[in-house]
């Protein structure tokens, strides 16, 4: 399965068909998710009404998300909200073992102070998930995969994933 981080951004739903067609021509199906956080500040003393709120919008803006992607019927496709950071939610989701095999994500969503300063959300999953994440450049327009740069230290390379990656440039 793929894990397909999204901010809701249309930087996101630009990388969504190479995710798509990644999933398509590895038999994969694709978990759609996204990350957020209940301000505690704002939280406290919130009624569960509220935070029924919080999650009704969130789940109206994730339908209305996968409404505008593309689709493939070979490619089965799930979606959930979590509560969390990104970074960590990612890490513990991406374990070796675990459901997922690979994540796909934009380099570029939502930008504000704090990820200006700390750095992007995917450069630091690119360097902490302990499965390939494939990083697509914002603002791109979908086209086949041209062109794929593997970075990897010797302790990251295992055959399965240069023979997937294989996959998308034949």
């Amino acid at each position: 399965m793929i894990l397909f981080p999204t901010d809701f951004s249309d930087s996101s739903a630009k990388v969504f068909p190479y995710a798509l067609d990644f999933a398509a021509k590895t038999g994969l199906s694709i978990h759609i998710i996204h990350f957020y956080q209940v301000d505690l500040g704002e939280f406290h003393g919130a009624t569960h009404f509220q935070y029924t709120d919080i999650e009704k919008n969130l789940t109206e803006e994730m339908d209305n998300f996968i409404k505008m992607l593309p689709k493939n019927p070979r490619v089965r496709i799930e979606s959930s909200l979590e509560i969390g950071f990104p970074i960590q939610s990612i890490k513990r989701l991406a374990e070796k073992g675990g459901k997922y095999e690979y994540i796909v994500m934009s380099t570029q969503g939502q930008r504000n102070a704090l990820e200006r300063f700390f750095g992007s959300i995917a450069a630091e999953v690119s360097v902490r998930a302990d499965i390939p994440v494939l990083l697509i450049p914002s603002g791109v327009e979908y086209k086949h995969f041209e062109n794929i740069v593997f970075a990897a230290n010797r302790e990251s390379v295992h055959k399965e994933s240069i023979d997937s990656i294989r996959a998308l440039v034949k």
